[in-house]
């Protein structure tokens, strides 16, 4: 019993000795602050920097960097000795020996020029970039904001080459909405695609992801409800992107042509009615598509136009598209080729729920097993889509899996 005690004891010494040094380890986290000063219409400054500001003890947590004067910039100083990382990260104000903590920070119109000494910028609490905020640049190249959830202005990073030079860009979690090119014809751009938007993001601009070749990641936006014209197309660099799944519960239709690099592609669109011409244009390493949709979609003609040639597996997780809508959709694989021979091996394998109102099981161009093909057809296949009548047109194997529109099965516990 006495060891026990004793043994009590040590631990409990232990235990509030690391608690203790957990508090100490605390309170020696240095403090980001900046020292305020009313000269030159408002500053801030540490460490040899000194940048212009707005800010108003009135509304402590605000603050605004912004030029000088027209023909300036933002810094107004900078070390004479600096690596060019300006660190402005849970940026502490410091006015009259009171400390003011700032958790909103806005961004204005050219505050980075030429001759400005940032080649990394940090930030966080950004919550509005304006136009051109960072245009006029030719030395920055790293931009990373933390804990910040931006309004960007259409425009803000790429007048006057300022885009050219930026090799990475973390802005987390996020813009949820992405202007007319947003990030634009970026060459060096290198970095997560997901650490450009955010997950929740509800708008897509014209080319706002358009002629970046570099960027690396899975693109996951879960909460679309507006996509202005072709978010990932210009003319001259294609996305790199080779992951993408976009999710929206009120658009008809999305374009996707520049996405020539992906291989996995998940649309969950309950209200898809079509794709228009060229809208899903030269995706040719495209292995695995996924549709859901409630609707009976149907496509342009040319909406899949040079697309869909290394596809293997297409998913329909709702309604069945007519059969003209599939034979558009694969013809264009080359390696398809509805004039092509067929009779027994499958080049494709379709995945669709068995459930009558989806339209697949009662389809009549979905047509049972041959014997030949029930010997080799792979576990859960209902039947084989076929181009049309001719026995050598028995295109993909057509394989039950459950529609994510289906309700969960009911779980009976008994006891």
């Amino acid at each position: 019993m006495c060891g026990m005690k004793i043994k009590c004891k040590i631990l409990t010494v232990f235990a509030m000795g690391a608690f203790m040094a957990g508090i100490l380890s605390a309170e020696q986290v240095t403090e980001n602050i900046w020292d305020y000063s009313t000269a030159s219409s408002g500053m801030i400054s540490k460490d040899g920097w000194k940048i212009a500001v707005t800010w108003a003890s009135g509304k402590p947590g605000n603050l605004t960097l912004r030029r000088t004067a027209a023909s300036s910039s933002m810094v107004i100083d900078s070390p004479s000795e600096s690596d060019g990382t300006l660190d402005l990260r849970d940026l502490i104000l410091r006015y009259n020996d009171v400390k003011y903590p700032i958790t909103n920070v806005v961004l204005t119109v050219i505050i980075i020029r030429n001759n400005n000494p940032i080649v990394t910028f940090l930030a966080s609490h950004v919550t509005k970039i304006d136009a051109i905020a960072f245009a006029e640049n030719q030395v920055l190249k790293n931009i990373i904001f933390e804990k910040s959830r931006p309004t960007i202005e259409q425009g803000w990073i790429r007048n006057s080459g300022g885009s050219k030079l930026i090799e990475k860009i973390s802005i987390t979690p996020g813009p949820r909405v992405l202007p007319y090119q947003a990030y634009y014809n970026m060459p060096k751009l290198n970095c997560d695609v997901g650490k450009l938007v955010s997950k929740d993001c509800s708008q897509l601009g014209s080319m706002s992801l358009a002629d970046n070749g570099n960027l690396t990641g899975k693109l996951v936006l879960t909460n679309l409800t507006s996509v202005v014209g072709n978010p990932f197309y210009n003319q001259s660099v294609l996305s790199s992107i080779k992951d993408a799944e976009f999710h929206s519960y009120n658009l008809t239709k999305m374009g996707l042509r520049g996405l020539v690099q992906v291989t996995n592609l998940v649309l969950h669109f309950p209200n898809l009615s079509s794709f228009d011409a060229n809208s899903v244009f030269n995706l040719n390493k495209l292995e695995s598509l996924t549709i859901n949709s409630t609707n009976a979609f149907t496509d342009s003609g040319s909406g899949f136009k040079n697309s869909l040639a290394t596809l293997k597996r297409i998913t329909f997780g709702g309604k069945k598209p007519p059969n003209a809508t599939l034979k558009t959709m694969l013809n264009n694989s080359s390696y398809i080729n509805i004039n092509g021979n067929y009779p027994t091996e499958k080049p494709m394998t379709i995945y669709a729920s068995i459930q009558d109102k989806w339209g697949w099981s009662t389809a009549g161009d979905v047509m049972p097993l041959t014997e030949a093909e029930l010997a080799i057809a792979p576990r859960g296949t209902f039947g084989v889509w076929c181009a049309d009548s001719s026995p050598s047109k028995r295109i993909a194997w057509v394989i039950n899996k459950r529609s994510v529109f289906d309700p969960k099965p009911t779980l009976f516990f008994i006891r």
